[in-house]
């Protein structure tokens, strides 16, 4: 969420154009790759890190009902931020734009994971060649996304992959 957060969004017009920004510069940074993951933080309620992240708000969050394609970015995207129920939902809404993408590489197999916890109904699933797959080894209930992808890095290895290559996204593009 981090890297999500560096985007410069003042371009883009609603979570579509956002959603479009941060995939590209996934597909940018990825271009040899035959395989993507990505690895999303968590935000559990009354979570041991909640504390920290009220320390980091500086303004109020606003709720959004629904973020969807739709949905224009709010005018304070830093009153966005601080909700937790916000990032989930555009996690959700990444989720599902990524596994509907066309990647520009066919033969890309793109994996998409969240936090797997009570009532989380978002399956890790993937998809290469219009095939959808799902891998409930990675639905994991580590909260931390740096912890997460340790499993996927062995589910890679084990799916046959020679070459791991564990990167942040560096954002400086915009929508």
């Amino acid at each position: 969420m981090a890297n999500i957060r560096k985007l410069q969004e003042k371009k883009c017009n609603n979570f579509q154009d956002f959603c479009n920004a941060f995939l590209g510069l996934v597909t940018a940074s990825t271009k040899a790759a035959t395989r993507i993951d990505l690895v999303f933080d968590s935000y559990i309620e009354k979570s041991l890190k909640d504390s920290e992240r009220q320390r980091r708000e500086r303004k109020s969050p606003v709720e959004l009902h629904e973020v969807s394609g739709e949905t224009p970015l709010p005018r304070e995207m830093d009153r966005f931020w601080p909700s937790s129920d916000n990032k989930v939902k555009l996690e959700s809404l990444i989720h599902k734009e990524a596994l509907e993408r066309k990647w520009t590489s066919p033969s890309v197999e793109i994996v998409v994971s969240r936090f797997c916890g009570p009532g989380d109904s978002i399956p890790c699933s993937s998809k290469k060649q219009e095939v959808t797959s799902r891998f409930p080894e990675l639905e994991v209930s580590l909260e931390e996304a740096d912890m997460r992808c340790i499993p996927h890095m062995m589910h890679a290895v084990n799916q046959g992959n020679k070459r791991i290559d564990c990167q942040l996204i560096q954002m400086s593009s915009s929508c």
